[in-house]
């Protein structure tokens, strides 16, 4: 399924950059101080919104911006700061899911230099994907 939608959205857009995706899709980008939260989505008089921590470092704001488009197509009817915050839910998968649709939408099968990117810390600086997430990759 996440791979699946990402095709879509990138046959339909002609593009993988999360920056360039929430332009075109018409997703307000703010940046303020998070603490240590590197971003969430929400709804503003139905516009929807990514704020992104304005701290976190720059070569892992493509992957938050990614991060959080998965959560606005994966789980479109779920508020995930309210259920972390105010539940018991279980939103591992949920983050699990919208992780794996940052790294699918920003490192595609097709593109990936071997030679170059031979093993995951190399391939997590060349896509800009913290070390901890390269892993899930699906190849």
């Amino acid at each position: 399924m996440i791979k699946s939608t990402i095709k879509k959205l990138v046959a339909q857009y002609n593009t993988r950059d999360p920056i360039q995706l929430t332009r075109e899709l018409d997703i307000h980008v703010i940046y303020n101080e998070l603490g240590n939260i590197g971003g969430y989505c929400f709804y503003n008089n139905r516009i929807r919104c990514i704020c992104v921590n304005s701290s976190a470092p720059k070569e892992y704001i493509p992957f938050i911006v990614a991060h959080e488009l998965g959560h606005i197509f994966l789980h479109p009817d779920r508020n995930i700061p309210y259920l972390h915050h105010y539940t018991y839910a279980n939103i591992g998968k949920i983050e699990r899911e919208a992780n794996t649709f940052a790294v699918e939408l920003l490192v595609p099968d097709n593109e990936i230099n071997f030679t170059k990117c031979v093993t995951l810390t190399s391939l997590s600086a060349e896509y800009g994907i913290p070390l901890n997430f390269i892993h899930l990759k699906q190849f």
